[in-house]
């Protein structure tokens, strides 16, 4: 029983994060845009520099990691355009979060085959809603908006969905297997 708990509020706390998410690229695309590369590229450029100093300082494992210093160097140079021109990367973070959505729309799928196997009268509205966000991820990889942050809106509307959708399917069941329990 205490899985189960530990479960449900894992799930929760996933589909809050989702909710928020999604507000969050709704009302701030370009902010969180920014904020999403210069995140990145600061984590890029301290990654990047602890290969260099590790290499140089000889902490490297030598002959088995022979490209540390190298691909430290790529990973900071990667970092500091990420930081200072962050309107370069910004077309590729919608697709990256797009594949993510399509991926997520895939095992909600397989979660609403699964309801129905277990016979969840509601089954069919995990379905509709991991088709939903499915054919929308699906389309912003096939033909992105020419604007970025018409591309974060709606992933972040999808995101919106996604997270709503992951809520009520938690709760759902949660309550059936309490009524399950009880009987």
């Amino acid at each position: 029983m205490y899985f189960l708990k530990e479960s449900k509020i894992s799930l929760i706390i996933s589909a809050l994060t989702f909710i928020v998410l999604g507000l969050v690229l709704c009302i701030w695309p370009n902010v969180a845009m920014n904020f999403i590369c210069v995140v990145a590229g600061a984590a890029l450029l301290i990654g990047g520099a602890w290969q260099i100093i590790a290499y140089l300082r000889g902490k490297a494992a030598a002959g088995l990691a022979p490209g540390s210093f190298v691909s430290g160097v790529f990973e900071m140079l990667f970092g500091l355009v990420l930081v200072l021109q962050p309107q370069v990367v910004q077309v590729a973070v919608p697709l990256l979060l797009s594949v993510l959505l399509l991926v997520d729309s895939i095992v909600k799928l397989q979660i609403s085959i699964d309801l129905k196997r277990a016979g969840y009268g509601h089954w069919w509205q995990s379905l509709l809603a991991s088709l939903v966000i499915g054919v929308a991820a699906f389309l912003f990889i096939l033909d992105p908006i020419s604007s970025a942050a018409s591309i974060v809106i709606l992933i972040g509307v999808a995101f919106l969905i996604n997270g709503v959708s992951d809520l009520w399917i938690t709760l759902y069941v949660s309550r059936k297997i309490r009524d399950l329990l009880e009987k």
